[in-house]
């Protein structure tokens, strides 16, 4: 059973390429929407991650106030290296991964960071920056002076 949720969440986190969808909105069973979620989050920040959590996109901050508070806490506790991949998870997967025990994340966790490395390894490289192009193609001196205006007849 272990192996089935590890490989399960191994299998989901392939997609780590793809941003997250947003999020819908459910309307209410009486066909009003629910109201807006506070802009703040549920928990108590430093002032360097509520620095970080103001840089977020509107989405990223409706994902995180959407979080429990524990689940918001175990975030704050990953490395920046892990917070980015974990914006990259889906939210099953994020939820998962925070409900763990410490030594079923660090498998997690290990698991995913291969699957990273793996994908940064087969990714293209990037283009060629303009230092290393080629240089222009000098002009024909037998067609003239290309900024000269043509001779008038």
């Amino acid at each position: 059973m272990r192996k089935l949720f590890v490989f399960t969440l191994a299998a989901g986190s392939a997609a780590l390429a793809v941003p997250a969808a947003a999020q819908d909105s459910q309307p209410a069973s009486d066909g009003a929407m629910p109201p807006a979620t506070a802009a703040m989050p549920a928990t108590d920040m430093t002032p360097a991650q509520k620095a970080q959590y103001d840089s977020w996109s509107a989405q990223e901050k409706g994902t995180y106030d959407g979080w429990s508070a524990d689940h918001q806490e175990y975030f704050w506790t990953l490395p920046p290296q892990r917070q980015s991949i974990y914006w990259r998870l889906s939210e099953a997967d994020r939820a998962t991964i925070a409900a763990m025990a410490d030594a079923d994340r660090e498998t997690a966790w290990s698991r995913v960071e291969s699957q990273v490395a793996a994908q940064a390894e087969a990714a293209p490289p990037p283009p060629e920056s303009d230092d290393t192009a080629p240089p222009p193609a000098e002009p024909d001196p037998t067609q003239g002076d290309p900024t000269e205006d043509p001779p008038m007849k």
